[in-house]
């Protein structure tokens, strides 16, 4: 009897497979089992040569099962297989020396590096073999093998190791293995080797000899159609030819029907791989692609060439972002996310993991996710992966209209992927073409089928392959939808992060480089109105807390770039935790002496005087939306965007109240007539609280202190008054402005509200300012850094406001009575510091509570070369760049979720590092030790890091609510429950101290550091400008008015794209003088 099948071998990057395929190129049965993945080091992938071999042949004879197939019902074996991944192994035990390099291994750069230094550069071989010098192909990994494995050198000196790709070994091994097993590859995989000389299909004896390739260790280069030998010792497999092999995308090039010069296939798979038949002739490319084997069908056939672009990550992203990160539970899942959201949200991700293949040719690059807010999630970082592969195909589309001058019309495309309907569709966009999904979904291993069929009559003519893809019902097709505006705009925006995505491989592996009371009053009770929270702690005359609560704010990002907070919540929070210590304590009426208020500074709400509503949602402290409206304020100007900074100490950022009221009152119409009628009143939380603790509308007392008013860019910082000339300019009403007092003084007292009435509100600081007086740093030249939300970190200089010239906030630090010594302070501000923490639990998932980041942090014991800038806002100190986002850059395969959780951590810790350097110019002088607090200071990892970075050592204070005390302290001298200033010390010694972090890194493994943070800083730059909503306000957002009012003109006008804003502050140019407090 005839044979009934050919049998068809696939082994890939992630699985092997194997199927039967019948006359009418049906697969009649299938098998399939996954591949363990090995990545020893950043940027290494390795598989195991011996689970590939058994893997092969246990999927062969299950196939054949379940097709109730038999030896002779087999007609060939076809074999297609992953490319340039290189097995080494010994001609007389038939063992593998090393596991296989698999192609996306990039352990070769330096290798790389050696052989394009001199004479060509990259292309010096690329006459002879079509392929440039890279990390991708085989024989630089033969060449790190005989380099740095001892066992692969002794072999190639005693003439016993065999080198070989994936379909090397495997035939190697069917046909006999150490006994007799035949040593040979197809021309489609030698061309992958850059040994091949691509016009003769033979070795190049001068490059095998000027990279130490021996020619005998090589296998013999066979035809994709023929017989090569039979199988033996594998009992079912036992005398089956092996008839036809070829590389993956070289069967998928058969497999897809492409045989007439001009056809184009691409496949997505691990990779992504376009390959174009170009016929008899082997066309040079100059853009970037690479010359290769089409295929050649028989020892005496004509070898058809083609040109091919290759992509290194496609399938490879998707995975990575299941099993590396765990943002999706399995590879379908990405579309169900990806199509629920209109966008990225300017969220641009260049997955190079191993460097950028075609046509950029880069091994330096690696992974970047760009652009990210606040208002990113998984659904974005889901659809920009979807992109990404899409964008790369794009590149390689347009490097072959260069190469082939012409239009390459519709697209052919297979592959697993291809059954993600949305990636087909938005690929078609993108492009701006057809693309054809064959509704046969195995053309790959159907061309690896065919060949094998062809060399033993199975098949009879070439062109039979179509008519298979007939019989399976055809192409599917995906007409392109997008205009060519928005697909040229698109694509300038994955091109930029493509920029930002170059010369991060640098930073790989760090550690290698290395190696080379007061009455019957026993209380004080403190608000702490933060970001991500309300609490309130009960406080005795020793500064101990006795009680505390705490309630979640929920946070609204209704665009990217936009954060909101709802003011109703905040005071119905504030007023909770209130009554909750007190109950706690039991505290009786007259016991709480006064209340003390600390609070998130510069986010900005508006409400009416006359009903005591909001207009608004509350504008937080890191909302961007304002970019627009700082450009307004700097362009042109004299000063730019230090316009106003002699007077108030602060440049113009998006960052302070100003520009918020300003926008408010631009863009909110119910704003804009509340300030003409002069009902609107703006304040920061801590007015918001003290106008309604006080009454409300109903005689609430509408002020600020003196540390929160000079976050608002309107106060002078000398005078302690409003500026009437900026607050004209900037079209904002003094009468709209609360009154300024000091930070110690009773301002009114409760009313209206139970168990809380008749206390008195006598202290108020904006949160970093209380800080630095609960860690007391009373002294002129004390620092503290607080690590809550953002991070902030103030210096001390007492009665001197200090101009500062490197990027720094002139601030107050605290003002203790209203006829009291003003405190100065330089500051630092970073945006992002907890809420990186945060986000990586709530927008990505990669951790259930803020806590674990630490464990996961320290079991690894560095970031694998990721950096992570948290520019979700824009970067603060000490750059002020509104048109920054933030970027993970230097991610490879072995990126995994730990080092993303240690890259979070680092990322705080060098923004501090920055703000510590701008202070050393601003004053002249190293600052010593520094003190610290806040939530994320629990974090024993993150301390010892922030000395090591910093160089000196971080000393905790063992009383963890320094910002909160600060506020109570101030309350209490307000009332005389404390006494005098330096009490707050014996508090802290009291509360046990400091715990001392010391410094333990050297100066250079420092600055090495530092360098891969900085040059991570540039790459983040200027990315606003690809931002994009993702919500039409038209059918209301937050920005809606929370007033009574439904009218229409209450709403908020619709976001629109920021440009780029002016350049950052100049950096210092010399150290300032005159200042001395040492």
């Amino acid at each position: 009897m005839a044979p009934s099948y050919v049998l068809a071998i696939d082994q890939g990057t992630t699985s092997t497979r194997a199927l039967l395929f019948t006359k009418d190129g049906h697969p009649m049965s299938k098998e399939q089992l996954d591949l363990e993945q090995h990545y020893p080091h950043p940027g290494w992938a390795e598989h195991d040569p011996k689970e590939i071999l058994n893997a092969v042949v246990t999927c062969c004879q299950h196939a054949m099962e379940k097709g109730n197939a038999h030896t002779t019902d087999i007609a060939a074996i076809g074999i297609t297989n992953q490319r340039e991944t290189t097995v080494a192994w010994d001609r007389v035990t038939g063992e593998p020396y090393h596991k296989a390099i698999v192609w996306l291994d990039t352990r070769t750069t330096e290798t790389v590096g050696k052989l394009i230094h001199g004479t060509g550069g990259q292309d010096r071989f690329r006459a002879t073999t079509g392929l440039p010098i890279s990390t991708y192909f085989s024989a630089v990994k033969m060449k790190w093998l005989i380099d740095n494995v001892p066992e692969v050198k002794k072999g190639v000196d005693e003439k016993r190791c065999m080198f070989g790709t994936i379909e090397s070994w495997l035939i190697y091994n069917l046909t006999g293995g150490k006994n007799g097993g035949l040593h040979m590859t197809d021309i489609s995989n030698a061309s992958r080797y850059m040994l091949m000389d691509i016009k003769t299909g033979k070795w190049d004896p001068t490059i095998c000899k000027e990279l130490g390739i021996p020619m005998e260790c090589l296998p013999e280069i066979r035809s994709n159609a023929e017989v090569y030998g039979k199988v033996k010792g594998y009992g079912s497999l036992n005398g089956i030819p092996i008839a036809g092999a070829l590389g993956d995308q070289h069967a998928a090039l058969l497999g897809q029907g492409c045989l007439e010069v001009g056809k184009s296939k691409n496949t997505y798979g691990t990779g992504c791989f376009m390959l174009l038949n170009t016929g008899a002739q082997a066309v040079q490319s100059s853009s970037g692609l690479l010359t290769t084997i089409g295929f050649k069908l028989g020892a005496n056939a004509q070898t058809n060439y083609a040109l091919e672009g290759s992509v290194a990550c496609a399938g490879r992203t998707v995975q990575w972002l299941r099993d590396n990160m765990g943002l999706i539970d399995s590879a379908p899942e990405i579309e169900q996310f990806a199509s629920a959201v209109s966008d990225t949200g300017g969220v641009t991700i260049v997955p190079a993991f191993s460097g950028l293949f075609a046509p950029y040719w880069r091994e330096d690059a690696r992974a970047v996710a760009v652009g990210m807010t606040l208002f990113t999630n998984k659904n974005h970082l889901c659809r920009a992966a979807l992109e990404a592969v899409a964008f790369s195909t794009v590149d390689v589309m347009e490097a072959m209209k260069k190469d082939f001058g012409k239009d390459l019309g519709a697209m052919h495309v297979d592959g697993g992927m291809t059954a993600n309907n949305f990636l087909m569709q938005l690929q078609a966009d993108l492009l701006g073409c057809e693309v054809l999904r064959a509704r046969m979904p195995e053309a790959t291993v159907l061309g690896a089928a065919f060949a094998a069929g062809l060399a033993v009559d199975f098949y009879h003519r070439v062109d039979e392959v179509k008519d298979m893809l007939g019989h399976a019902g055809g192409w599917e097709s995906f007409p392109n939808k997008m205009n060519m505006s928005l697909r040229d705009k698109e694509y300038a925006r994955w091109k930029d992060a493509v920029t930002r995505a170059m010369d991060l491989q640098r930073f790989d592996s760090m550690e290698k480089k290395k190696k080379k009371a007061a009455g019957a009053h026993r209380y004080i009770l403190s608000i702490d109105q933060g970001t991500t929270s309300s609490r309130a702690l009960l406080f005795d005359v020793e500064g101990g807390a006795v009680a505390k609560e705490q309630m979640e704010l929920k946070q609204h990002y209704p665009h990217p770039g936009w954060t909101e907070h709802d003011p109703n919540e905040i005071l119905n929070s504030v007023v909770k935790c209130c009554e909750s210590v007190l109950k706690q304590a039991g505290a009786k009426p007259g016991e709480v002496a006064a209340i003390g208020i600390t609070n998130q500074r510069e986010t900005t709400v508006a409400w009416d005087r006359v009903t005591g509503k909001p207009y608004n949602k509350a504008i937080v402290w890191l909302d961007t939306r304002t970019a627009e409206t700082v450009q307004k304020l700097t362009q042109g100007a004299k000063g730019g965007k230090d316009r106003f900074r002699e007077t108030t100490g602060l440049p113009v950022s998006t960052y302070f109240s100003a520009v918020k009221m300003k926008w408010l009152i631009d863009n909110v119409p119910a704003v804009k007539q509340g300030v003409a009628d002069k009902r609107c009143m703006f304040g920061t939380i801590e007015s918001w609280l003290i106008y309604n603790l006080t009454g409300g509308k109903e005689g609430g007392i509408h002020m600020t202190d003196i540390s929160n008013a000079s976050r608002y860019m309107l106060m002078d910082i000398k005078s302690g008054k409003w500026d009437q000339g900026i607050c004209k300019e900037l079209g904002i009403d003094v009468a709209c402005l609360p009154t300024i007092k000091s930070n110690s003084e009773v301002y009114g007292t409760v009313k209206g509200f139970g168990s809380l009435d008749g206390i008195p509100i006598a202290g108020a600081l904006g949160d970093q300012h209380a800080a630095l007086l609960g860690q007391g740093c009373i002294e002129v030249g004390s620092s503290k850094n607080t690590y809550g939300t953002g991070c902030f970190m103030l210096l001390n200089t007492g009665s001197e406001a200090i101009p500062s010239t490197s990027g720094l906030l002139t601030t107050i630090g605290f003002k203790l009575g209203a006829e009291a010594k003003t405190y100065y302070a330089l500051e630092g501000s970073v945006a992002c510091a907890g809420r990186t923490v945060q986000w990586l639990r709530d927008n990505m998932g990669l951790i259930d509570s803020a806590a674990e980041v630490e464990t996961l942090a320290k079991s690894v014991e560095n970031t694998g070369g990721v950096t992570i800038v948290p520019a979700f806002s824009g970067l603060f100190a000490p750059y002020w760049r509104e048109d920054a986002r933030a970027v993970a850059v230097g991610m490879t395969l072995y990126t995994s979720r730990e080092h993303i959780c240690r890259a979070a951590l680092e990322s705080v810790a060098f923004s501090t590092v920055d703000v510590m350097e701008a202070m050393k110019k601003d004053t002249g002088r190293d600052l010593g030790n520094m003190h610290v607090d806040g939530g994320m200071t629990a974090n024993n990892f993150l301390m010892q890091l922030q000395a090591d970075l910093l160089g000196v050592d971080v000393l905790r204070a063992r009383m963890p609510e320094a910002t909160v005390l600060g506020a109570a302290f101030a309350a209490g001298l307000a009332v005389g429950f404390y006494k005098k200033l330096d009490d707050v010390k014996d508090m802290l010694r009291k509360a046990g101290g400091w715990e001392s972090f010391p410094a333990q890194m050297n100066f250079n493994d420092r600055m090495i550091e530092y360098t891969r943070w900085k040059d991570a800083v540039n790459r983040a730059m200027d990315l606003n400008q690809f931002e994009t909503g993702t919500e039409d306000p038209k059918k209301g957002s937050s920005a809606t008015s929370l007033a009574e009012s439904k009218k229409p003109s209450s709403q908020a006008v619709a976001p629109k794209a920021a440009p780029a804003p002016a350049a950052a502050a100049p950096a210092a140019k010399g150290k300032k003088g005159g200042w001395k407090f040492w």
